[in-house]
């Protein structure tokens, strides 16, 4: 809910800084542009807040059910990590919100690294044309650096990058060819690759977590 809130106040300083005609969005040179770019993340944040109570509301009222039906089924609890099995959900965010949610976090949890956005896989390994096997049933076969799906987000210091994060459809970037090629060049060029999947809940603790796991084998 902090980093929901924390978005909020970035997007009303946006706006501020729009109408005070000193700031302009960048490439544009327009201050209206950057009012309106304010308003939509604005927006944005209020629905994520919105749906975030929606679904506390939810679960409050479903937790009476829920033991109920675990006392009459005399139901195991079993322990599981989160990050080797994610409770999955319905995800009706859409791929901007998805993806400012992402940004959000990093830019306040992880803002000692620099947060570049789309980075080509050719920007991590060159123009490389490497033979992988990404198929079992598929002998190696030589995949372009190129073909591959660009790094959702890159966490670089001192223009070195320490970490690629790919956020995407679950089942995608497991069989897609041009996700596992991203993949394996991250693998080959020795570099965290940190999947989340859309479907999944990705709570922001979740998130930290598991990104700052991969980040302490390499840094």
């Amino acid at each position: 809910m902090f980093g929901r809130i924390l978005g909020i106040i970035i997007s009303i300083g946006i706006i501020i800084a729009g109408l005070s005609g000193n700031f302009v969005l960048i490439g544009t040179e327009s201050s209206i542009a950057l009012v309106v770019v304010g308003v939509i993340f604005l927006i944005i944040d209020i629905i994520q807040i919105v749906r975030y109570n929606k679904q506390q509301e939810t679960a409050n009222g479903d937790k009476p059910v829920v033991a109920e039906i675990k006392d009459k089924e005399n139901v195991k609890n079993t322990s599981v990590k989160p990050e080797t099995q994610p409770k999955v959900q319905t995800n009706h965010h859409t791929q901007i919100e998805t993806k400012y949610y992402f940004k959000n976090i990093f830019g306040t949890d992880f803002s000692r690294f620099e947060v570049r956005e789309n980075v080509a896989v050719t920007d991590i390994a060159g123009y490389a044309n490497e033979k992988f096997q990404l198929y079992k049933t598929r002998p190696y076969q030589a995949y372009k650096a190129e073909w591959g799906n660009p790094y959702t987000f890159g966490l670089y210091q001192n223009d070195e990058v320490k970490a690629l994060i790919m956020i995407g459809d679950g089942r995608k970037m497991c069989k897609n060819v041009k996700y596992l090629i991203s993949k394996m060049y991250a693998k080959k060029c020795d570099i965290p690759y940190v999947t989340f999947w859309t479907e999944a809940p990705n709570e922001k603790d979740y998130v930290i977590m598991r990104v700052n796991k991969y980040l302490n084998n390499n840094i």
